[in-house]
């Protein structure tokens, strides 16, 4: 006989029997189960004490954009979450009193079967992300003298804030930051750097450096290819004089940035793991079942 599923969201769930969830996931790859911050949810679908399926959500940027990302997908039976996240788009829809955007982050395993169920329930394919390793060279050419790359601090940040919301929708996150998100990247030690060219910002990058590597979240530089291909090789020379330790970094960009992704690959970057791609639906509230006066 087969056991009842219960579909809870993480809170509802002693803390001992919480920590299962982390048989649904790669070592280092599930959501915060234990310490979760108001504005996360973590939903799941068990059979007994067996986890079989969860995803989480993350409302910070609901109270002003109306947008809900969903990540950490996982699953036993792709039945069974197909009904979960149906669930929580139902439950979406019923809680909200405006048109609410869901943003589904997916990591890129080329299991088509699993793309289509997400189109199924409506989501629509965005962009996607790919990782490149990118060796640090210091090359020298005398327009160097034009570029340069400052650090931005919180205190700080406005110019680069307006430049990166100005491209949110090309880059891995889509959405504009907001200040207090900004704030959680820099307690994360990220670092924010402005590319200038002749002293206007033309380029910035989102970045952490931790076990000896420099992994690069975000990059966007606008201009004409020769501009871009320039900007590509006075970061690499830059970096290798600043970390000597380093022989290359990781950058990930999105499917929206073509001519940024050539310029990488021409200066000798390479795609080096399965990236993810973003999907999105919008969800319509839910139309009530009472007559408004």
């Amino acid at each position: 006989m087969k056991r009842t599923l219960i579909f809870a969201e993480c809170r509802q769930i002693q803390p001992k029997k919480r920590s299962l969830l982390h048989q649904l996931y790669n070592p280092g790859e599930s959501p915060h189960i234990l310490a979760i911050r108001p504005h996360q949810y973590v939903h799941t679908a068990w059979q007994g004490d067996v986890p079989v399926a969860a995803i989480a959500s993350d409302y910070s940027d609901y109270a002003t954009d109306q947008m809900i990302r969903l990540t950490h997908e996982a699953y036993r039976d792709r039945y069974v979450f197909r009904g979960l996240l149906d669930r929580l788009i139902r439950e979406i829809r019923r809680n909200s009193i405006h048109d609410t955007t869901l943003l589904l982050h997916v990591k890129q395993d080329h299991d088509q079967d699993k793309r289509r169920m997400f189109e199924v329930l409506g989501f629509n394919p965005y962009h996607e992300t790919v990782t490149y390793t990118l060796p640090l060279i210091p090359f020298q050419k005398y327009t160097y003298e034009n570029w340069s790359l400052h650090v931005d601090y919180f205190a700080t940040h406005s110019s680069w804030l307006a430049y990166r919301n100005q491209y949110a929708h090309m880059l891995t996150d889509v959405l504009p930051l907001t200040a207090s998100r900004l704030l959680e990247h820099e307690h994360r030690q990220e670092v924010f750097h402005s590319l200038k060219l002749k002293g206007k910002i033309v380029g910035i990058m989102r970045s952490r450096i931790g076990s000896g590597r420099l992994d690069v979240y975000e990059l966007h530089v606008s201009g004409s290819d020769e501009l871009i291909q320039e900007a590509v090789s006075f970061i690499q020379q830059e970096f290798y004089f600043r970390f000597r330790s380093l022989e290359q970094i990781r950058v990930t960009l999105t499917s929206l940035q073509p001519e940024l992704r050539y310029a990488l690959i021409r200066q000798g970057g390479s795609p080096t793991q399965a990236g993810a791609y973003t999907m999105i639906k919008e969800v319509a509230p839910s139309a009530p079942s009472f007559p408004l006066n």
